[in-house]
């Protein structure tokens, strides 16, 4: 249990509802597509099931401002109270061309399948690792992401010691946060992606992986 006078920040990490696009198959990185009638069903069902606002009473909820995240934070307020502050670090990860494509399929020749291969071995080496397809993609590198990861994670513990905080981002977002607070690369595949409406929950303090630097 968090107490007030300790510096902790309770962590409730959401990856938002599902949305058209994750049912479709395709990649959405900083592009967006609207959550379904069954995405926001199960993201009020799985708060209401869990009993999310009694067991984790929300002071702030940070979202990305991308509009998937955003109308999942508004569910989540809804039910468990807190008020949503936009918060474009929290989005998530950019992939370039291959944003709005279904996954692994090539079109007329413009996708081809090296990007695909890339995308999909980003877990074994780094996306930007081949500086030829870095290019080609204009994804967003894994320093950068990285780094905006990091500097969330650090505002955090310097401004709400004692509060319980949700964040409610992406699956790229979340699970490299997951590895950089377990102190594993962030780039590895870690806890892998979470599922539309999964929780991840952390108890998380200054000193843990330098964050208040």
């Amino acid at each position: 249990m968090i107490k007030s006078n300790e510096q902790y920040v309770r962590l409730v990490m959401v990856r938002h509802a599902e949305t058209e696009w994750n049912l479709a198959g395709k990649l959405q990185g900083w592009r967006d597509s609207r959550l379904t009638l069954a995405g926001r069903k199960a993201l009020s069902s799985f708060i209401a099931r869990n009993n999310i606002p009694r067991q984790y009473p929300a002071d702030i909820v940070y979202s990305s401002d991308l509009g998937r995240a955003l109308a999942s934070a508004r569910i989540i307020c809804n039910k468990s109270g807190g008020y949503i502050v936009p918060d474009q670090r929290l989005r998530e990860r950019r992939f370039g061309i291959l944003e709005g494509k279904q996954k692994n399929v090539c079109i007329n020749g413009f996708l081809h399948a090296r990007h695909w291969f890339a995308y999909q071995g980003r877990y074994e080496k780094c996306l930007d690792a081949c500086l030829a397809i870095a290019t080609e993609l204009q994804a967003e590198s894994e320093t950068a992401f990285e780094r905006r990861v990091v500097d969330f994670l650090r505002a955090l513990v310097r401004r709400h010691a004692g509060k319980t905080i949700y964040v409610v981002s992406h699956g790229e977002w979340i699970r490299c946060a997951n590895n950089i607070l377990h102190g594993r690369t962030s780039w590895a595949y870690g806890q892998g992606i979470p599922m539309n409406t999964e929780m991840n929950i952390f108890e998380l303090k200054p000193p843990q992986l330098n964050l208040s630097e």
